[in-house]
This record gives structure tokens, sequence and C-alpha cells, in this order.
């Protein structure tokens, strides 16, 4: 008897959410498998940001893709919202997001870029923001503000790391890139392990 009241009331999720879409393309993120995966797909282009969404978080080989051309997106809300998955749910190479930095010509798309490059803390990618004040001088005054912001207090540091911070202070500084009260919070922030 009890069994029969129990497959009475079994609720098949997933089933509802293939029966219901493009309603519950938001529930395909956390009840879908990768068979759902080209169902999925074909409503990239009526509801992109529910189905990014739901590839994203399902694990979608070319997720990465994805997301950055929605970033490109003329709708400056989807564009933000595929920024905000790539900065909770993916995890981009150091190298790999530092090409598609310099690659991009989109001022905003490239600052947000620059935003998941700095995700994981300043100091972890500090050489290559001081490159960046140099070498992209569109996007300097936001650098500047953000290494202002960040730096300020005591990080410890391997001795090679610290000399790769100096090297990249003083390419900045060739360039009058960093201002001298930056370049001073810096130098003074850095301490060694000996």
């Amino acid at each position: 008897m009890h069994a029969e009241i129990l497959k009475r009331q079994v609720f098949d999720i997933l089933k509802f959410c293939r029966d219901n879409l493009p309603q519950s393309l938001w529930e395909f993120a956390n009840s879908g498998t990768k068979d759902d995966i080209p169902l999925i797909r074909q409503y990239l282009e009526q509801y992109p940001r529910e189905a990014m969404y739901a590839l994203v978080k399902l694990g979608t080989e070319d997720s990465k893709d994805i997301v950055l051309k929605i970033m490109h997106s003329d709708d400056p809300v989807l564009a933000k919202a595929a920024f905000r998955i790539a900065g909770k749910a993916l995890d981009f190479d150091k190298d790999e997001l530092k090409n598609l930095i310099y690659a991009e010509t989109d001022f905003i798309v490239q600052w947000r870029l620059i935003k998941l490059f700095t995700k994981n803390g300043v100091w972890k990618v500090m050489p290559d923001l001081l490159h960046f004040t140099r070498d992209l001088p569109k996007q300097r005054g936001d650098l500047l503000y953000l290494l202002k912001c960040k730096t300020g207090h005591p990080v410890y540091l391997s001795m090679d790391y610290n000399k790769e911070i100096q090297a990249a202070l003083r390419y900045a500084g060739e360039a009058n890139a960093i201002p001298y009260y930056i370049n001073n919070q810096i130098f003074t922030d850095m301490k060694m392990w000996w």
C-alpha cells in the first residue's frame, strides 16, 4: 500500500522542466543533466540570460565562449549578467584572461575582464596590473583607482615576486603611467619572506 502511495507522489522535476520550456530554464541549472544541453542551447537567442545560466551551471565545454559573447551584448543588463555569471561560476586561466584583456577593443568589456582578472585579489596579479597601467592608457584611471583602493596594507611576498613587482613598477614609471603616491604605497606595502 505504501509503495503505491509513494509511486503516485513522486514528482519528476526533469520531466516537468522539459515539458515547460522555456519557463523552466532557470531550474535546469540546478536539476538538469548533460543530456539537456542541446535542449537548452536552442533557447540562447530568445532567452539568453536564462539559457546562459543553465548552460554554465551544467558545465558545457563552451561556457566561456557563450559568456564572453553575451558580455558583448547591446543590452547592458544582459552584458552585466554575463559578467556576473563569469565571476561566480567560471574560472579563467590567468594567461587566457590576460590575452583577452589585451585583445579586447570594447572599453566596458575590457574593464570587466580586468575585474575578473583581479577576482582573487590584486596582489596575485600585481605585475600585470602595473603593466596594464602603461599598456592600456584608456583604462589607466580606473586601474589607478583600483590600485589605490586595494593596497595600503602590508602583504608578505617571496623575494622573487617582490622583484617582479618592482620591475613592473619601473616599467609603469618609465611612461609616467603610475603616480608617485601609488608607486610608494605599493612599494611600502611589500614585505618579504626571508
